[in-house]
């Protein structure tokens, strides 16, 4: 059998799912997937449990994740990988080497490493800056954007079980906001 952590998130999110009128799935395929709309956008709130092998390329969060996820429009970012994070305090000192040229204080603030095919020139303007900062700070969890095949995700690492069905509602509302942004920017 699964190890008690493995059937305590996806119960978790059974309950998140009924909060926000949802149904749980009835498949229990990994990863633990629940659809829903917010607003205009289609998202999908994922548990996934990632790890890494010997043999693993995956270089991202790890350990139980609360993923939510939208479809960025068009396909211009369906070539892109972007992450994003805030800076850890005892991080910002390591990262003075690596800024990306903007707006003041975004740069000890944020990591962005771009992967892959770079998106357009310019895309990471004033206006995309300071819809990443607001999207921060107005999210309950710290956690991490990616952008993969022009999925826009948001990855909260654990804990994340003490968010109930309104708390993920704003963070999908505010990565709403977020996704035009970038769908604008592409």
């Amino acid at each position: 059998p699964r190890p008690l952590s493995h059937r305590k998130h996806p119960r978790h999110l059974d309950r998140v799912a009924r909060e926000l009128g949802q149904g749980p799935p009835t498949n229990r395929e990994w990863p633990y997937v629940v659809p829903l709309t917010v607003g205009e956008r289609t998202f999908q709130i994922r548990y996934d449990y990632r790890t890494s092998g010997a043999h693993s390329s995956y270089r991202g969060p790890m350990g139980h994740l609360l993923i939510t996820a939208t479809q960025l429009g068009g396909n211009r970012w369906s070539m892109h990988q972007v992450d994003i994070r805030p800076v850890v305090k005892w991080l910002s000192q390591l990262i003075g080497r690596r800024k990306i040229p903007g707006a003041e204080g975004f740069d000890s603030r944020f990591i962005i490493k771009q992967d892959g095919l770079p998106p357009r020139e310019r895309w990471l303007d004033n206006a995309m800056r300071e819809a990443i900062a607001q999207f921060f700070e107005g999210v309950p969890k710290r956690g991490e954007i990616w952008i993969r095949q022009g999925d826009l995700q948001f990855i909260m690492s654990e804990p994340w079980t003490d968010l109930d069905g309104q708390a993920i509602r704003r963070v999908m509302e505010q990565q709403s906001v977020l996704a035009d942004a970038l769908d604008r920017t592409a």
